[in-house]
């Protein structure tokens, strides 16, 4: 976490109804889908200065922080270079992936039957299941998923794991900082770093009208 809260009634309040919502999505959801498969979720709620991060699987979701150049010949530069390498930005916090491999996750799944299997070079976890809908034994790649009623049996949960970041305490506060979030799935992630995302979403924060007009008003001046 960026900052550690301590919980008050809101946050219990707020909690519990992340938690129940994705477990009556869970339980409500229809059958023919359900059985043969599910999927992850990642939300976010703002309430306040407060941001309530709710994960369920292998999506993902991070906080970052962003600054913009900081003197004129950076702004200079700025409008005559790729403006996404001009920009800092810092991950603040990212939600954590739902594997089997994890020490929690296993020893739940594990204590119900449940069988992991992970590949020779330690990666890619899966818990492996013979599927009675499918009529296929299948190793599903997340320790957490809404869906896949027929893991739910060893251990694979619906219930998020929920993060509380309050954004009004440091190290996030400060008047030139610009911070956002980006959630998306494995996909995503898996195909560049965290810090490369964040630092080309930053860049669209920049208004070049803005810059544009206080330039011309600039050269109106001299």
């Amino acid at each position: 976490l960026v900052n550690q809260v301590d919980y008050d009634s809101t946050d219990r309040a707020i909690r519990k109804a992340l938690n129940e919502t994705f477990l009556e999505v869970n339980e409500k959801g229809d059958p023919s889908n359900f059985f043969l498969g599910g999927c992850t979720a990642s939300v976010t709620l703002r309430w306040g200065p407060r941001l309530y991060v709710a994960n369920t699987g292998d999506s993902e979701t991070i906080v970052v922080s962003a600054f913009p150049p900081q003197n004129m010949q950076q702004q200079e530069m700025r409008r005559k270079e790729r403006r996404s390498e001009l920009w800092t930005a810092k991950v603040e916090y990212n939600t954590r992936r739902d594997k089997a491999n994890q020490p929690d996750e296993r020893a739940r799944i594990e204590k119900l039957g449940g069988k992991i299997h992970i590949n020779a070079k330690g990666f890619d976890p899966r818990v492996i299941l013979h599927s009675e809908a499918a009529h296929d034994t299948i190793g599903l790649a997340m320790s957490r998923s809404i869906g896949d009623w027929e893991w739910k049996a060893v251990g694979v949960t619906a219930e998020p794991t929920i993060d509380v970041i309050d954004l009004s305490k440091p190290p996030l506060p400060d008047s030139d900082k610009t911070i956002f979030l980006l959630a998306a799935s494995d996909g995503f992630w898996d195909m560049r770093q965290k810090p490369f995302y964040a630092s080309r979403m930053a860049a669209s924060f920049r208004n070049d009208d803005k810059d544009n007009w206080n330039s011309r008003e600039k050269d109106a001046s001299l």
